[in-house]
């Protein structure tokens, strides 16, 4: 079970715990999502996983780089803030003086949603006002660009 985890989390890092619990499900006998599940899959997890570490709802590679893919299937609550920044900063690299209000739905069409529904709006803009206090982005004019 461990493997699978450790499998899992090497090949889709950054991945929700959610997710990881979801995916463990049918190894530990559950069809669906619980509490008991995530509590046998938070036992599992807790010191197992020497070459991960879990950042608030997600377990990342320790040392690695996060990179950014398609949604797929993920909901935007399962997709890391690392991941969306750089998603965000690949969509703002690729424009030429894209506006603010364009930036999301850029960035959402890049990640492969369908529609921009106001919850990944809400995320996108919270995401990337905190590029812009990062120093990451600049807005000037109304108009996103890298802050070199």
């Amino acid at each position: 079970l461990i493997r699978v985890a450790d499998y899992i989390i090497e090949n889709e890092a950054p991945v929700s715990f959610d997710t990881l619990c979801i995916r463990l499900a049918p190894l530990l006998g559950y069809k669906k999502l619980c509490s008991t599940l995530q509590n046998s899959v938070a036992n599992i997890m807790n010191g197992h996983c020497s070459d991960f570490e879990r950042v608030g709802n997600f377990f990342i590679k320790k040392n690695g780089t996060v990179v950014a893919r398609k949604a797929g299937n993920r909901a935007i609550n399962q997709i890391a803030t690392e991941e969306l920044e750089k998603c965000i900063l690949a969509a703002v690299k690729s424009s030429v003086g894209i506006f603010t209000e364009n930036v999301c739905a850029y960035t959402s069409k890049l990640m492969g949603f369908q529609r921009m529904t106001s919850q990944i709006s809400d995320e996108l803009e919270k995401v990337l006002n905190n590029l812009v206090m990062k120093d990451a982005l600049k807005i000037i004019n109304g108009k996103v660009c890298l802050a070199d």
